[in-house]
């Protein structure tokens, strides 16, 4: 696998080197990454991260059957790792569900639970399981201390505060509130 490192003026160099349009501004401190897998003679698996923005790419998106499983494995993870990406990116939009997560990802909500399956989860189960994690690091946490059980429910996608506090519990045992004054920070004053 290549990586390459680039900055400012770079970016449209390592853009060309691995076959990515791109238009982009670049300042002084603009950072970057590109990798590349070449995947046998004809194939080469490109990913580029640069600040907010992301892009995954191929040199051919259609595959033969058994010649091509390690290109069609080595897709599949990179999208997994883009729905991964989206879920923890935007974990406040209450209508982010399977079926809205496999249509911004241009693949079928059946497509979106076998590509979850492979790390041993479905993709609802994902959801919740971050939003429950960035629930926890917010009860926990001096900066959101000063918001109430229903905000920080809100914050994190959970529109109903009976069905938050439910999985709440069910994950760890315990109220968000209960947890919030367990774990906050001595000196802080919690809401209820």
């Amino acid at each position: 696998m290549q990586i390459l490192d680039f900055s400012g003026e770079e970016l449209e160099d390592a853009a060309g080197e691995f076959a990515i349009p791109v238009i982009a501004r670049t300042g002084p401190h603009f950072r970057g990454r590109a990798a590349s897998q070449e995947l046998g003679e004809t194939l080469t698996l490109t990913r580029t991260h640069w600040g907010q923005m992301s892009s995954v790419r191929t040199d051919r998106m259609t595959a033969r059957a058994s010649a091509d499983n390690l290109m069609l494995f080595c897709i599949y993870i990179v999208l997994l790792d883009m729905m991964r990406t989206h879920v923890r990116e935007h974990l406040a939009d209450p209508n982010l569900r399977v079926e809205e997560l496999a249509r911004r990802h241009h693949v079928s909500v059946s497509h979106a639970y076998t590509l979850f399956e492979r790390i041993g989860t479905t993709p609802g189960a994902y959801l919740r399981e971050e939003r429950l994690l960035a629930a926890e690091a917010m009860l926990s946490g001096r900066g959101h201390d000063r918001l109430t059980i229903s905000a920080v429910a809100a914050a994190v996608g959970f529109l109903d505060l009976r069905t938050f506090e439910r999985a709440f519990r069910r994950r760890y045992g315990t109220t968000p509130s209960s947890w919030r004054s367990e774990h906050l920070p001595a000196g802080s004053a919690p809401r209820p």
